[in-house]
C-alpha cells in the first residue's frame, strides 16, 4: 500500500504543528478540520501547500488516517462525528 492520506482535526497550535512536521518529513496530509472553517483553512495554509481547510465531517471521506489534535474534552465528540 501507498502513503495513507493524513487527516488533521484541530485548527489550534498542536493540530498545526504536527500537521506541518509531518508535511515536511513527506507524509500526505491532505486536509485539516475544525469547527470553523476560517479556522481550518488559516491551519490548512500553515501545515502546507495543497493542504484543504475542511469541515470535520468532511474529513473522513479525504483521509484515510485522522489525527484527533483537539482538547481532552472534544475528543470524544470529534469521534461522534467522524
Amino acid at each position: 500500500m501507498g502513503r495513507f492520506r493524513i487527516g488533521i482535526v484541530g485548527t489550534g497550535p498542536v493540530g498545526q504543528a504536527i500537521g506541518r512536521l509531518l508535511a515536511e518529513s513527506g507524509q500526505s496530509v491532505v486536509a485539516v478540520a475544525g469547527r470553523h472553517e476560517a479556522h481550518a483553512f488559516k491551519a490548512a495554509a500553515f501545515v502546507g501547500e495543497g493542504v484543504a481547510g475542511v469541515t470535520i465531517p468532511e474529513l473522513p471521506r479525504l483521509s484515510d488516517a485522522v489525527i484527533i489534535a483537539t482538547s481532552d474534552t472534544a475528543i470524544t465528540p470529534v469521534a461522534e462525528t467522524l
